[in-house]
């Protein structure tokens, strides 16, 4: 495993972190009260929505 960023943004820790369905995007909640957006992962193309009936059936990955 390897370090690809650091975010920061937060005042106290992060307590909970979730993953957009796309993968494009991680959410953090921290002990400050407050929920971070991070596009860490921009699309390298336009989402042609071929996919989209794979991700609605639940075989999303999480990597």
């Amino acid at each position: 495993m390897s370090k690809l960023a650091t975010l920061t943004g937060h005042t106290y820790r992060v307590l909970y972190l979730a993953i957009s369905p796309d993968g494009q995007t991680i959410i953090t909640g921290a002990g400050d009260e407050t929920l971070r957006f991070w596009n860490v992962f921009p699309s390298k193309s336009q989402n042609t929505g071929s996919d989209i009936g794979a991700r609605s059936l639940g075989r999303s990955h999480i990597r």
